[in-house]
């Protein structure tokens, strides 16, 4: 067994979905950051008053424009006691500013639609908020790489073969012989952000879906906020191999001296 430390580097922004999201009631945009609070946070920047108005608030029937409305009314105060903070881009951040507690539109059945500013979190490490890229992403992230290289840009043999069945192919493995499968002898820490780093490590975006081929309808204008890891210069995680076949040295190693000379400054 061998260990190797790794470098990565994220040449664009990465988000990993961890099935969270930032809600109206814990978080405030000001000044291009978005400050993340929690109930603590909450507990501490709010007066008696203010507390027995939130409730109130979120008693009522529809909630949402009223309690963005009370953030928004008190974010230069709650930004203080925030124990996070993410970087903004100024259109959503100017959104933000201009339809945070305000009707957009009514509902078929004559409800008030606010925007939710429904913003996906990236993965993250729940004690402390911070992102990392998880092992198992980056793993994924790589096997798919190598794949694509292997496969070398040419299409399925058959458009009924089945995703399993190009791995087994391109990999040289029978279905079932998984100790045979060259990936099952790597596995990748989680990687995190240098600690060194002062700017705020993710960035919050608008997800844009592109399309592979023309299409003559319309785009969709649903809008996506997603949190991404920045392109930051390098994060730190660790990189385990375990024995290899003689076979596989063959066939893999020259690939692996070639992402390590790519990898290189």
């Amino acid at each position: 067994m061998s260990h190797h430390p790794l470098r990565i580097t994220t040449l664009s922004p990465v988000h990993i979905g961890c099935d969270e999201d930032f809600e109206p009631s814990n978080f405030v945009i000001d000044n291009g950051l978005l400050h993340a609070l929690d109930p603590a946070d909450l507990a501490a920047a709010l007066d008696n008053n203010d507390k027995q108005k939130l409730q109130h608030l979120a008693d009522e029937r529809n909630p949402i424009g009223a309690i963005q409305h009370f953030f928004k009314q008190r974010r230069a105060h709650l930004a203080q006691f925030a124990r996070q903070q993410i970087d903004v881009v100024p259109d959503i951040a100017r959104e933000y500013e201009e339809k945070a507690g305000v009707p957009q539109q009514r509902s078929h059945d004559g409800r008030v639609v606010y925007n939710l500013f429904p913003m996906a979190r990236t993965a993250f490490n729940p004690l402390d908020g911070a992102p990392y890229l998880p092992g198992s992403s980056l793993k994924g992230s790589i096997r798919t790489a190598w794949l694509n290289q292997l496969n070398k840009g040419k299409s399925l043999i058959e458009k009924q073969e089945k995703s399993s069945q190009l791995q087994q192919r391109l990999l040289d493995y029978q279905p079932g012989k998984f100790e045979n499968d060259p990936f099952r002898n790597v596995a990748l820490a989680d990687a995190h952000a240098p600690e060194e780093q002062l700017s705020p490590p993710t960035r919050i975006l608008y997800a844009i879906s592109k399309k592979k081929k023309p299409s003559e309808r319309a785009p969709s204008e649903l809008k996506v906020f997603l949190e991404t890891v920045r392109e930051i210069p390098r994060s730190t995680g660790r990189k385990r191999l375990i024995s290899i076949s003689r076979k596989q040295k063959k066939t893999y190693y020259p690939l692996i001296r070639k992402a390590r000379q790519a990898a290189r400054p």
